[in-house]
């Protein structure tokens, strides 16, 4: 018989997205540990609906963020972002659901195929009463969407190289060491927001994921303090460049 080989991808070799990505792993272990904890939970309960909504989301979230760390582990940050949109359209469902009881029997009855239950608009302006988090949700759905359709208007956040009329625009050699581990810390935003949500939504009916919930919000808590010491090296970084710029032109001008 004959035999195939496939060659690997090489990894992509960047220290803060490597542990930004180990952390964003063990969330999305406790988010299946969280569901197995549910099943087997011998509740005394009115109504197992939101609970089965939960198991079903949570297992498409984990699918998802498995997704996107291995994309992210070979440097597809374009393709990343995109499977984020999915991943932040799941953790919308849940919270917009736990926003009001019954709603999770709408979520299992639906069988519209062109279309979810509800719209991100809606959802978004019902679930964010601030008007600051609310902006900061359109203005990712906005830049993820862009990404996913291919938007032009994207730039090279949704391409590698972009068309103009006057010629190509080629990403920064900075793009994937600084985009990566961003995304990747909103995966687990997205995850930890999710489980809250859930707990929301499973608690009032008689089950229990308290503990599962402290988990994810302690990792979130260190992938939180990574997200800012990234965020605080990508400007030290931007200043030095801008000053050394700064002084090539200077000394250019005196030439």
């Amino acid at each position: 018989m004959r035999s195939i080989d496939i060659s690997e991808l090489p990894n992509f070799n960047d220290h803060t997205t490597k542990e930004i990505g180990l952390r964003v792993q063990k969330m999305r272990t406790a988010i299946l540990k969280t569901v197995n904890s549910l099943l087997t939970q011998n509740a005394q309960t009115s109504k197992a609906a939101p609970m089965i909504v939960v198991a079903g989301v949570f297992h498409r979230m984990s699918e998802c963020t498995l997704s996107i760390e291995l994309l992210a582990s070979k440097g597809f940050v374009r393709d990343a972002a995109t499977l984020l949109l999915t991943l932040i359209e799941l953790r919308l469902d849940l919270q917009y659901i736990a926003q009001s009881p019954g709603r999770e029997d709408e979520w299992l009855s639906h069988t519209t195929e062109n279309r979810k239950p509800w719209s991100v608009r809606n959802q978004i302006t019902e679930i964010f009463n601030d008007t600051k988090e609310r902006d900061a949700e359109f203005a990712n759905y906005r830049t993820f969407s862009m990404v996913k359709h291919g938007n032009p208007a994207g730039g090279t956040a949704s391409f590698p190289i972009v068309v103009r009329e006057n010629g190509l625009v080629l990403p920064s050699p900075d793009e994937k060491p600084n985009l990566l581990p961003i995304y990747l810390f909103a995966v687990a935003a997205a995850l930890y927001q999710a489980g809250v949500a859930a707990g929301r939504m499973v608690h009032p009916v008689g089950f229990d994921m308290s503990g599962e919930i402290k988990q994810l919000k302690k990792f979130h808590e260190e992938l939180r303090l990574l997200n800012k010491r990234h965020l605080l090296a990508m400007m030290k970084q931007y200043i030095q460049e801008q000053g050394n710029s700064s002084v090539q032109s200077s000394t250019g001008n005196d030439a």
